[in-house]
């Protein structure tokens, strides 16, 4: 065997590679559908599943893909000091989902679609509160 009939299976390889590492996301993404919507309290803050692991790109088109983190709206206010907005998204673990057993140091629980709405209402109310504190006073001097 040349050189050059090693290099071509091995470039076969890889190709057949990254065809089987799609199929199997794209199946694990079919599951994870599952766990869109699900909401919890963790570590005392509400946050709601919003989407699937996605793959990622980088420039030189190398696709990295972490079935361990989805996507979640956090309800509160995120480390950034952001004081406006009383909530913002980041990623939560699978192993709130039961997925994993690494959940040492982490108190969660899950709630009902319900519990969530009514604490994104509150929070809704008090950003509402925040951006019109001065519009009530203006409104009585007219």
């Amino acid at each position: 065997m040349t050189l050059q009939e090693v290099d071509k299976q091995i470039s076969e390889l890889q190709i057949l590679r990254k065809s089987l590492e799609k199929e199997e996301i794209k199946k694990f993404q079919e599951e994870a559908k599952k766990n869109v919507g699900r909401c919890f309290i963790l570590n005392g803050n509400y946050l709601r599943i919003i989407d699937i692991p996605r793959e990622q790109y980088d420039l030189s088109g190398h696709c990295h893909f972490n079935p361990y983190q989805y996507p979640a709206l956090y309800l509160g206010h995120d480390c950034d000091n952001d004081d406006i907005f009383p909530f913002y998204c980041d990623t939560v673990f699978s192993s709130i989902l039961g997925e994993a057993r690494n959940t040492r140091n982490m108190s969660f629980r899950e709630i009902s679609e319900k519990e969530f709405v009514a604490e994104f209402d509150r929070c809704v109310k008090e950003l509402k509160g925040a951006l019109f504190i001065g519009n009530d006073a203006t409104e009585e001097n007219k």
